[in-house]
This record gives structure tokens, C-alpha cells and sequence, in this order.
């Protein structure tokens, strides 16, 4: 399996650096260049998918996702892309189903994945997924599950376990939503 991933990285390195830079239009040309060579590669697809949704393209980042996930089932980037494009397409309901989806594998399922990155990014990805499943809710009007969902979020943090939503943010939605009397705003 080491060698495996060691393989996939090695080809995936020039994207991968581009999508550092969010050099977006260079990653996806190189994306879909190497499609046309391995046209079944689900990192491909998911990578293609990041890059759809970085450029605020949502239809284009789910229909990668799901291609994705046609080819790779359990691929909880794939899983993550999908439930992001939903959110950001309005369709809160189909994001908290997507969202649970990820939540439900836990982080010992998410360790044992064929591509997984460890325990601290999956500890990190249950996280972030707590609380962009709180804003679908606070968004469907349903704050306290989406309170319930926040602490879970805070509660998956610790050394070593890096989310990409910050933790301020967390605590200021939490904040938010905890005080009924403010408005909810712009989430």
C-alpha cells in the first residue's frame, strides 16, 4: 500500500503544487490532460472537483464529486467536496445528509481508508465536517441541533489536529447562536 501511495504522489505532485499556489485554471489543465490518460483515476476527479469549487463553480465541483465517488465510494475528500458544493448551492437539506455521511464513518474508518492521511486529518476533517453541518442547520433553522453540532466540532480539536475552519469561527457562530436575540445574519 506504501507503494502504492507513494506512486499516486509522485504523479500527482505538479498538480498538487499548483493547487498550493491556487494557480486553479493551470491545476485543472493538468487535471484533465491526465484524464485523458487515466480516465477512471478518482483522485483525478477529485482533485478536479477542489479545483471547481476554489473557483466557485458548485454544479461543476458536485458533478466531479460524484463522479468520484462513482469510481470511489469511500473517498471522504470526494465525500467532503460533495457535501461543500450542496451547501454553497442552497441545497441545505441534501448538505446535512452529505455531511452525516462523513460523520458517520468516524475517524477509526475514515484511518483505515485506502488513501487516508492519518489520524490528525481525519480527527481534523470530522471536525470541519460538525461545523459546516451546523451552518446547514443554523441555515434550515434549526439552531440547537446546530449549537449541538458546534461542540461537537470544538470537541475534536486538539494537538496535532489542524481543520481548515478555524476555530474562531466555530466559537463565533457558536456565540451567535447561543444568544437568540441576535439576528443570524450572513453565515
Amino acid at each position: 500500500m506504501r507503494r502504492i501511495l507513494a506512486s499516486v504522489r509522485g504523479r500527482m505532485d505538479p498538480i498538487e503544487r499548483l493547487m498550493r499556489e491556487r494557480k486553479w485554471a493551470a491545476a485543472e489543465r493538468q487535471i484533465q490532460s491526465r484524464l485523458h490518460e487515466e480516465p477512471d483515476f478518482h483522485w483525478l476527479w477529485e482533485r478536479l472537483s477542489a479545483s471547481r469549487y476554489q473557483q466557485r463553480d458548485y454544479d461543476g465541483a458536485l458533478r466531479c464529486a460524484q463522479k468520484t465517488l462513482k469510481i470511489m465510494p469511500s473517498c471522504s475528500l470526494a465525500m467532503w467536496d460533495k457535501a461543500q458544493a450542496l451547501y454553497n448551492l442552497g441545497r441545505y437539506s441534501d448538505a446535512i445528509d452529505a455531511f452525516q455521511a462523513i460523520l458517520r464513518r468516524g475517524v477509526r474508518r475514515l484511518v483505515r481508508e485506502p488513501f487516508s492521511e492519518g489520524p490528525s486529518r481525519s480527527k481534523a476533517l470530522i471536525s470541519d465536517s460538525y461545523y459546516r453541518l451546523a451552518r446547514a442547520y443554523a441555515h434550515s433553522g434549526n439552531p440547537g441541533q446546530a449549537v449541538r453540532a458546534l461542540r461537537k466540532s470544538l470537541a475534536m480539536r486538539g494537538p496535532g489536529v489542524r481543520p481548515v475552519c478555524p476555530t474562531s469561527d466555530v466559537k463565533a457562530l457558536l456565540k451567535q447562536l447561543t444568544h437568540a436575540a441576535e439576528p443570524l445574519g450572513r453565515l
